[in-house]
């Protein structure tokens, strides 16, 4: 399997190889599908939801047909141009017990370096046009399932509009976003963020 320069889609049928002959482990050959199952299939886990949760928001605006970009700067890159941002959180954690009560759901890290040659420039500052806040939100820890999309609940903004409902802090509560903005289903998450309109543009 040879990787080009530029990061492009992986089928998972790819193998691990050794100067390009298949190398045979204790367990037969391993493939990128192996890799993904082995170290993603827990969605639940903090680290690995987020990813998932820029998946879904990818895939549900009509923007999954590449990869995630290099960029630290932002998660998605849309056709329109506009860089888009997604936070992920949720009710239920792995490492809450069963009789455990629920996190408070609170988004957070809005803010991020820009990089020149590789090195963080300036301060933290809103980097990305839109920003889509996704909440899993089933509050049973036997029935939450990220991969069940009747149980998220998204929320599209500007960036003008996350500065203001958060008071331009790094972090706003569910409760605020909910007073700023009504929430959609993954059904209606496309048409929300096509109908979102930036400062400056109409």
């Amino acid at each position: 399997m040879a990787l080009a320069t530029q990061p492009r889609i992986l089928k998972g049928e790819e193998k691990l190889h050794v100067a390009g002959v298949p190398y045979a482990d204790a367990d037969g050959g391993a493939t990128m599908l192996d890799f993904w199952k082995w170290a993603f299939s827990d969605v639940l886990l903090d680290t690995t939801r987020g990813t998932f949760a820029e998946f879904l928001v990818a895939r549900l605006i009509g923007e999954g047909g590449h990869p995630r970009p290099t960029t630290t700067e932002y998660d998605i890159q849309g056709k329109d141009g506009r860089r888009i941002e997604v936070k992920s959180t949720a009710y239920r954690q792995r490492w809450l017990s069963a009789t455990d009560r629920n996190t408070v759901p609170t988004f957070s890290g809005f803010r991020r370096y820009r990089y020149v040659d590789r090195r963080p420039v300036g301060t933290r500052d809103y980097l990305a046009d839109i920003y889509v806040l996704a909440l899993l939100a089933e509050t049973d820890q036997g029935l939450v399932d990220p991969t069940d999309l009747a149980q998220w609940e998204f929320f599209v903004l500007s960036k003008d509009e996350l500065q203001k409902a958060s008071g331009d802090k790094g972090a706003i509560s569910l409760t605020r976003v909910r007073a700023a903005v009504k929430s959609c289903r993954a059904q209606e998450l496309a048409s929300r963020y096509r109908s979102t309109i930036l400062p400056g543009r109409t």
